[in-house]
């Protein structure tokens, strides 16, 4: 028997199973700045919208990639109210990323949308804009899902 197994997340998968469609799982390496568990709770990240993309990128490109992020987008989330959650290679995927964006509030998110949009190359300043003219020159195919934060958890924003 394993001691060190999660029972209660084991039975909660288990009990969860039939609202499973498809998919697949991810090993993810982190960059170098990627946030740890303990690095999001203490800096009391929370929001109301996080964002996750995958994104397919040219081979040899994902480090190259990431360390961009780190570079580029990274100092200007703050001030576009954002947080990185996680920027991750995905093992065994060598073409992919997996980035984490959480917004502080909705109306952060559609400017961040605007900032690193197809559009952005207009209407960006700086760093932001150079990193959307680069991640758009490079991305070959994304998916993004939008995810809210379970009111019980630690990355919920409580009403003032």
């Amino acid at each position: 028997l394993d001691a060190k197994r999660d029972t209660v997340m084991e039975e909660w998968w288990n009990r969860n199973l039939h609202l499973r469609r498809g998919g697949y799982d991810r090993i993810l390496i982190p960059a170098d700045y990627s946030p740890t568990v303990a690095d999001v709770e203490a800096r009391g990240i929370h929001g109301e919208v996080f964002v996750q993309e995958i994104l397919w990128l040219p081979f040899a490109e994902p480090r190259r990639f990431l360390d961009r992020l780190g570079d580029e987008l990274l100092p200007a989330l703050d001030e576009l109210g954002l947080d990185l959650l996680g920027a991750y290679r995905v093992a065994m995927r060598p073409r992919q990323v997996l980035t984490i964006v959480g917004a502080r509030e909705w109306s952060w998110l559609a400017a961040y949308a605007r900032a690193v949009g197809p559009d952005a190359r207009s209407g960006s300043a700086g760093s932001v804009s150079t990193w959307a003219q680069y991640k758009a020159e490079v991305t070959q195919h994304a998916e993004e899902m939008v995810l809210i934060p379970a009111r019980h958890g630690s990355l919920y924003r409580r009403p003032a």
